[in-house]
């Protein structure tokens, strides 16, 4: 099994999960998530032709990308993490059975 780094949750992240409500923060999730669709969508649909189209559209998708993990970390305090790590768990043991068994993308 691969041991994986326990990140720590930060101030703010307990103050958001602890003060915001909880109908608030899934819809805050939501929409991070959606706006990482978004562009995550657009990058392959409508591509960058220039260098400096280029620079933009990936600073969009880091930006977004960076908001949605906030997001989720918040999440992770509003939800049981033991269950969400046991779930984590599981994706990577079947991903690496379709890697041994040859699958080429996963």
């Amino acid at each position: 099994m691969i041991k994986q780094k326990r990140v720590l949750p930060t101030p703010v992240e307990v103050y958001m999960a602890r003060k915001n409500t909880r109908n608030y923060n899934l819809l805050k999730a939501a929409e991070e998530l959606q706006e990482l669709s978004l562009e995550l969508t657009q990058l392959v649909t409508k591509p960058p032709k220039t260098k400096q189209e280029i620079a933009l559209k990936n600073q969009a998708v880091i930006d977004a990308i960076g908001d949605s993990v906030i997001r989720i970390r918040v999440l992770c305090h509003m939800f049981d993490l033991a269950k969400i790590n046991q779930r984590v768990n599981y994706k990577h043991k079947k991903c690496r059975e379709y890697i041994s068994l040859g699958y080429k993308k996963i």
